[in-house]
C-alpha cells in the first residue's frame, strides 16, 4: 500500500510586487487533513523565472500540522545572506518529500521611484553632467513636481547625512543603500528631512517632500537626485526611468 502523500488545502503568496528593504513577501498554506495523520516537513522553494528551477533560497518548516495555518516572511535574501535579483519569482511548497507545488508568484525590485505623485523631466538643464556657473557640472537629475508632493526612499538603508545648504541644496537628505555601496543624495526639500541623522529607513518609506530650497526658487518645484557608486557620481537617469517603469 503506497504511503499517504500530503497536499496543500490552501495556499497564497503576497503582495504581487515586493522592494527589497520594504514589505516581505508572506507565505501562507495548510496542508489537507484527509491525507496525511501526522506532522511532516514543509520545504518552501523560492525560483526566480527562467532559473531552471533552481532557488535562491530554501526555507524548511518541520514539523507542520495538517490543518494549521502556516505563515512564513522572506525578506528578499538568499541562502548566501545576499539581496536576490531583480524580477518574477514562483514559490513552491515540498511536503513530506513529495512533489513541488506552485503557490504562487510575486515580482521584486531593489528599488523605488522617489516622487511619488504627477512628474516629468526638466529638459537639458535637468541631465547629468549639464553645465553651471562657476564651470561646475550637474551631478544628478531634476525630476519636476508639483510642491508638496512626496519623496520617498528609493532604497532601504541609513541616513548618513542631513541639513540645509542655503547657496546650492537646500534641504538636503543622503541615504545609504542597505547591502549596496551605492548612496541617494535628494535636495531642494520643501521642509526638513523627515527622518534623522543615523536614523534607518525603509525602502518606499516617505523621507520629505518637493520644494524649490536652495537654488531652486527661480526653477520651480523639483527633486535633485543623485547616486553615488563607491563614492563616485553617476548618470541616474537610466535607473530612475526603469524604477519608475516598475513603482
Amino acid at each position: 500500500m503506497a504511503a499517504p502523500v500530503a497536499e496543500f488545502q490552501t495556499a497564497s503568496v503576497a503582495p504581487k510586487r515586493v522592494f527589497f528593504g520594504g514589505d516581505r513577501v508572506t507565505v501562507s498554506f495548510s496542508l489537507d487533513e484527509t491525507m496525511l495523520p501526522g506532522a511532516s516537513r514543509v520545504d518552501l522553494l523560492f525560483v526566480p523565472k527562467g532559473n531552471e528551477g533552481r532557488p535562491v533560497r530554501r526555507i524548511v518548516l518541520d514539523p507542520v500540522l495538517p490543518g494549521d495555518l502556516r505563515q512564513f516572511e522572506w525578506n528578499a535574501l538568499t541562502g548566501a545572506d545576499k539581496p536576490a535579483p531583480d524580477g518574477r519569482y514562483s514559490v513552491f511548497g515540498v511536503a513530506a518529500g513529495g512533489p513541488r507545488r506552485k503557490l504562487g508568484e510575486f515580482r521584486l525590485a531593489g528599488h523605488f521611484f522617489p516622487v511619488r505623485g504627477p512628474h516629468w523631466a526638466r529638459g537639458w538643464l535637468g541631465l547629468f553632467g549639464a553645465p553651471r556657473s562657476d564651470d561646475r557640472v550637474h551631478q544628478g537629475y531634476d525630476v519636476m513636481a508639483r510642491c508638496g508632493t512626496p519623496l520617498a526612499a528609493v532604497r532601504a538603508g541609513k541616513v548618513i547625512s542631513r541639513g540645509y545648504d542655503p547657496v546650492l541644496y537646500g534641504n538636503f537628505l543622503r541615504i545609504l543603500g542597505a547591502r549596496e555601496r551605492r548612496s541617494y543624495f535628494y535636495s531642494h526639500l520643501r521642509k526638513p528631512a523627515l527622518p534623522g541623522l543615523g536614523e534607518r529607513v525603509s525602502t518606499g518609506e516617505t523621507v520629505g517632500r518637493v520644494g524649490t530650497t536652495g537654488n531652486a526658487k527661480g526653477t520651480g518645484c523639483h527633486l535633485h537626485f543623485e547616486i553615488r557608486a563607491r563614492g563616485r557620481e553617476i548618470d541616474p537617469r537610466l535607473d530612475l526611468a526603469r524604477w519608475d517603469r516598475f513603482s
